[in-house]
């Protein structure tokens, strides 16, 4: 996975919107995506079963400088746009990388001021900054298409040659159940250093 192309940030956007068709069973002709709007009437999450195959054993995955601790259900998938992408029924978890050399004005940024810039830049989904409660910072947003809507969690990770975000995607109904699966699986990302 060396030889990468660099991805400019609106190509980020674009496969994040790509891999949100995929990831609800569309395939083919794109029609229809629109981002949620907030206020739309809320599925009852307590009176949904789940699915989602996210219990099994703990497994470590490591793909170059990326490693995360999900759980033996996932499968490493590959895509070379992405440096890391994991997936189960239900649930994807993919890693992209913007590097300071590619993008000089990141570097000065915190984490989030950098998905602060990351919500303007995407202004047509309605999109939140929030804390969880390890106190990393991501941005939640929601995007629907063939009757399904999936909610995206985008943590953001910085190392001293680029920022990481890595997004964790699963079905919107299910969101009191996986917040609690996500946020510990976003505390077991590491990123070595540009010379480690």
């Amino acid at each position: 996975m060396e030889n990468k192309k660099k991805l400019s940030p609106y190509k980020i956007a674009l496969i994040v919107l790509l891999v949100a068709v995929l990831g609800v069973g569309v395939y083919g002709t794109v029609i229809g995506i629109k981002a949620t709007i907030k206020g739309k009437k809320e599925e009852n999450p307590t009176t949904t079963t789940m699915p989602l195959s996210v219990s099994g054993a703990e497994k470590s995955f490591k793909n170059g400088r990326f490693s995360i601790t999900l759980t033996s259900d996932f499968k490493e998938k590959e895509d070379s746009a992405l440096e890391a992408f994991y997936s189960t029924d239900g649930v994807e978890v993919f890693a992209l990388k913007e590097s300071f050399e590619e993008y000089p004005e990141s570097k000065n940024l915190t984490v989030e001021e950098y998905l602060n810039r990351l919500i303007m830049m995407n202004s047509d989904v309605n999109a939140e900054l929030l804390k969880d409660s390890n106190g990393l910072y991501y941005v939640e947003y929601l995007y629907s298409g063939s009757g399904k809507v999936q909610r995206y969690n985008v943590y953001a990770f910085k190392t001293d040659d680029a920022f990481w975000t890595v997004d964790f995607i699963y079905p919107k109904r299910y969101t009191e159940k996986m917040i609690p699966y996500v946020e510990k699986w976003a505390s077991t990302v590491e990123i070595s250093q540009s010379g480690e």
